[in-house]
């Protein structure tokens, strides 16, 4: 059901979340519901910190002005899948030095945080693995 001040995106980006990657506990991080995502701007505006040591506010401010980020995963980069703007967080979750890496626009990814969003999107999308050896 959509409630009638739902943002159709969000609703969009929920639907495609809980049909790939449902949370399957109510203890870890996870979009459950349209409450749980963000959008970029929402997210980002504003912010004059750098959220990780390689992601930094300049970096913000570049994503918020051409709306393309690059994105990082310990897990092929599809719908569901968390990803980060930051490959050193990535590369944490990595057991086996591998992490995926695909340039996106901002809208494909539900952000949860400043460090950490679901893929949600219709469009296909191109990532490339790559090694993250060493880089913890």
């Amino acid at each position: 059901m959509i409630l009638p001040d739902t943002d159709p995106q969000k609703q969009k980006q929920l639907e495609i979340i809980l049909s790939t990657n449902p949370a399957e506990d109510e203890i870890h991080t996870w979009i459950r519901s349209v409450d749980d995502i963000q959008t970029f701007e929402e997210m980002f505006r504003g912010v004059v910190y750098d959220p990780c040591p390689d992601f930094t506010a300049a970096d913000i401010e570049e994503a918020l002005k051409s709306g393309r980020i690059v994105v990082y995963s310990s897990k092929p980069i599809e719908n569901g899948n968390f990803v980060s703007p930051s490959e050193l967080e990535a590369a944490a979750y990595s057991g086996d030095e591998t992490v995926y890496r695909a340039e996106v626009d901002v809208s494909d990814i539900a952000w949860i945080d400043e460090t950490q969003g679901q893929v949600a999107t219709d469009k296909a999308i191109e990532y490339e693995r790559i090694s993250c050896k060493g880089m913890i």
